[in-house]
């Protein structure tokens, strides 16, 4: 009697990093893979980083902005008063 190779099930993991198109997204790459490989955080963790920053990413490139160097300290005042209002999700945090 032979028995049958045990199949194990292994999760899928987190979804892959976004495709560089820009300096900004590799910076967010780079951080997210830090996230997860240096400082071990869960993939729930890792998931609202990656909307949360796409998030902002896409707000600072809608001002024109495609690096980090652009980024100024008025650009994220202005990042958190649209998450007050709304303007980034429809609805205010």
């Amino acid at each position: 009697m032979t028995s049958s190779p045990k199949i194990t099930k292994v999760s899928p993991g987190p979804a892959p990093p976004p495709a560089v198109v820009n300096s900004l997204d590799a910076v967010v790459r780079d951080f997210l893979a830090h996230l997860a490989v240096e400082r071990g955080v869960s993939e729930n963790t890792s998931a609202a980083y990656r909307r949360d920053l796409a998030r902002y990413a896409e707000f600072v490139r809608s001002r024109g902005i495609e690096s980090l160097d652009g980024v100024t300290e008025a650009e994220v005042g202005s990042f958190v008063a649209a998450l007050g209002t709304g303007k980034t999700t429809g609805r205010p945090m």
